[in-house]
């Protein structure tokens, strides 16, 4: 039974125009899903109350919270897909340098406060803090930064995705299945 709610719970959670079917889908390609990005404010959430443990071990955090990070990836690819139909070829110009921009300014936010925080705490990791571990941060490797390795997959999927787009169209759609 626990394994069918969770599955259960994010079909419930599908936007009104993906589950319309194709069609809707398809003259909906060239706006912005407001249902996906409120799933996906909804998930960021979800992450929250999971770090939180506000809610250990209760009905909702094991069945709903503890997936949004599943849910949220799911909702990348959705999204980078719809981007990608939406558009004709050559478009990796567009696509990288644009997740980038939405990426990389709060993660270096995030990663200044983490080295504030990590150069005033205790030995034991400040003695782990060099400048090499300060350029990978830079560039998305979040190495000693908790959870941040979400974000790592984040930019990783960002290079992947026109990857395989590009294989999609290469050589068909067997290629990406």
């Amino acid at each position: 039974m626990r394994a069918l709610l969770a599955p259960a719970l994010l079909l419930a959670l599908v936007p009104p125009a993906v589950a319309a079917g194709w069609a809707a889908l398809q003259a909906a390609i060239e706006q912005r899903f407001a249902e996906i990005d409120v799933l996906k404010g909804w998930a960021a959430l979800w992450v929250l109350l999971i770090h939180a443990d506000a809610l250990h071990d209760r009905v909702p955090m094991v069945h709903l919270f503890n997936h949004a990070a599943p849910i949220f990836v799911v909702l990348m690819g959705l999204n980078g897909g719809l981007w990608w139909r939406a558009r004709g070829t050559g478009e990796i110009v567009d696509w990288v340098p644009g997740r980038l921009r939405r990426l990389y300014p709060a993660m270096w936010c995030a990663v200044a406060a983490w080295w504030l925080i990590a150069s005033l705490s205790g030995r034991a990791i400040r003695d782990q803090l060099r400048p090499g571990l300060l350029a990978e941060h830079v560039v998305g490797w979040l190495e000693l930064v908790g959870t941040g390795w979400f974000v790592t997959f984040a930019i990783a999927a960002t290079f992947v995705l026109p990857l395989l787009v590009l294989a999609e169209r290469t050589i068909g759609r067997a290629a990406t299945v």
